[in-house]
C-alpha cells in the first residue's frame, strides 16, 4: 500500500470534527504565509523609497542653501553709495549724472562725453574727489568764473563737502518767473511753465516736497534740486 493510500485510510478513521479543525488550520497557515510575504514586500518597498526621498530632500536643501548664499552675495555686492553729480559748461554733454561709486572730476568729464575744444581744463583739478549733489562748471578759455563756480571749484579741488546752499541764491517756487525757474537744474521751458500753472491752480506751493505733484517731476528730480529751491 502506498503512502497516499495509507493517509487516505487514516483520514477516513478520524472523526469529522478533526477533519474541520485540520482544514481551518490549513487555511490559517496559508493566510498567515500570504500576510507575512506581503508585509516583507511592503517593508522592502519602503526601504527603497526612503533613501530616494532623503536624497531628494538633501538635494533640495543644498539648492536652497546655495541660492540663499548667492542672493546674499549679490545683495552684499550692491553698492550703497549712489551719488548724483551735475556738470555744466564746456563739456560735450552737460547734464546730471548718476554714479554708483565715489568718482573724481576726470570720471565725470569722461561720462559727459569729454571736454569741448574751447574748454579750459587748467582751472580744474581732474584728480579731485566729488561729493553727492555737487555741480561742476567747466569754463571756456579766457572765461572768468562766477563766484559760485569758484566755490564749486574750491570744494572739488580740496575734496571737502559742498557747503549748504545760500538761501539768497535759491529759486522761490511761488514767485520765480519762467526764466528764473529755468535756472533750476533739469528744469526747461516746459517744466517751468508747468510749475507756474500748478501754483496758479493750487494757490502756490506749501513746501518744496509739493514740487513732485507737478507733471514730469519725481522724487529723484526733487532730490537733485532740493538745495536750489525754496518756498516763501
Amino acid at each position: 500500500m502506498t503512502i497516499k493510500e495509507r493517509l487516505a485510510a487514516q483520514w477516513g478513521k478520524w472523526p469529522r470534527w478533526l477533519h474541520g479543525l485540520l482544514v481551518v488550520l490549513g487555511i490559517g497557515l496559508v493566510s498567515g504565509l500570504f500576510y507575512v510575504s506581503k508585509t516583507i514586500q511592503e517593508i522592502r518597498a519602503v526601504t527603497q523609497t526612503v533613501p530616494s526621498e532623503s536624497k531628494s530632500i538633501a538635494a533640495s536643501s543644498q539648492s536652497t542653501t546655495q541660492a540663499s548664499a548667492a542672493s546674499a552675495t549679490t545683495n552684499n555686492s550692491k553698492p550703497n553709495n549712489e551719488i548724483w553729480i551735475e556738470v555744466k559748461g564746456a563739456v560735450k554733454q552737460p547734464d546730471v549724472y548718476q554714479f554708483k561709486r565715489e568718482i573724481r572730476i576726470k570720471d565725470l568729464i569722461k561720462r559727459a562725453g569729454g571736454l569741448t575744444a574751447a574748454a579750459d581744463d587748467r582751472q580744474l583739478n581732474l584728480a579731485a574727489k566729488l561729493q553727492d549733489g555737487q555741480s561742476i562748471y567747466v569754463p571756456e578759455k579766457g572765461e572768468q568764473l562766477a563766484e559760485t563756480d569758484q566755490l564749486n571749484k574750491t570744494n572739488a579741488t580740496s575734496g571737502s563737502e559742498t557747503s549748504a546752499a545760500d538761501p539768497a541764491s535759491q529759486v522761490d517756487l511761488n514767485h520765480a518767473d519762467l526764466t528764473q525757474l529755468q535756472q533750476i537744474s533739469g528744469i526747461g521751458p516746459k517744466k517751468a511753465a508747468d510749475i507756474i500753472a500748478y501754483r496758479e491752480e493750487n494757490g502756490g506751493f506749501k513746501d518744496v516736497e509739493e514740487l513732485t505733484e507737478v507733471s514730469g517731476i519725481g522724487e529723484k528730480t526733487l532730490a537733485k534740486v532740493r538745495d536750489q529751491i525754496c518756498v516763501n
